[in-house]
């Protein structure tokens, strides 16, 4: 038989001469076997499905694709070798809130999510429907805010507000969406937080019938709330949560 010599490449990173590969859900794989000779590389997936071709090309890996893939080689005579990969894929484990995991909310349901790192999303979104959270941040300061979005028709947008003042309008653009499992990444806006704890309130805006679908939102700390003084030199528009303990809550 034809001597095959498995190699395996993550994401961008250089091929490993390996039959054994370790990746994260939604990293890309590729597999790819060296031979010496002509003729012809079908590839038997562990649903069993056969692929043909020189590699194999596995984009956005979910957690169902782990298993045993072979490599079956037929030269010019007919001579079948083959060689086995052994793929396991690891749950990606997000640090952000997941939308469904709501304290409150009106309006809205959750659903079955294809997005890497997430079983389920917020969906069935309608114009002035909400969800609130009980927030613990490390420290006070201003947070950059991002939101993982999807949408299948106009968009709109997400208020994010804390004792009825709002901090940021994070828009939902459909022009970065072809339908509701197409999932993107908005581009952070800053929210200063003043308290650690405290009740985050998202509320969605829009037109009429469904309006998107939420998977998650993420804070991540930029710098430290400036002084008064400090204030002044601050973006227009950046607004700060202040405690208020006599505020009409969420």
């Amino acid at each position: 038989g034809t001597l095959l010599i498995p190699a395996v490449g993550v994401n961008e990173e250089e091929l490993l001469y390996v039959s054994s590969t370790s990746v994260v859900e939604g990293e890309n794989l590729t597999l790819m076997v060296d031979y010496e000779g002509t003729g012809q590389l079908t590839w038997i997936l562990p649903s069993g499905q056969h692929i043909k071709g020189d590699e194999l090309l596995l984009d956005h890996i979910s957690t169902t694709q782990g298993g045993t893939y072979t490599a079956v080689f037929t030269n010019e005579l007919g001579c079948k070798s083959k060689t086995e990969f052994v793929v396991m894929v690891k749950p990606l484990v997000l640090e952000v809130y997941q939308a469904e995991r709501w304290s409150k909310n009106y309006g809205t349901q959750s659903e079955v999510c294809t997005d890497a790192g997430g079983t389920h999303h917020l969906a069935f979104i309608e114009n002035n429907d909400w969800c609130s959270y009980e927030i613990d941040l490390e420290e006070p300061g201003i947070y950059d805010v991002t939101v993982r979005v999807a949408t299948g028709t106009t968009g709109g947008e997400i208020e994010f507000s804390v004792d009825n003042m709002l901090l940021a309008t994070i828009p939902v653009s459909a022009s970065l969406s072809d339908g509701w499992q197409d999932w993107y990444t908005t581009v952070p806006l800053e929210a200063a937080f003043e308290e650690e704890n405290f009740e985050l309130k998202l509320i969605f805006k829009g037109g009429e019938g469904y309006l998107f679908n939420v998977n998650w939102f993420d804070l991540e700390f930029n710098r430290a709330i400036p002084t008064s003084v400090e204030k002044i030199k601050e973006p227009p528009g950046l607004l700060y949560s202040y405690p208020n303990p006599n505020g009409p809550g969420m």
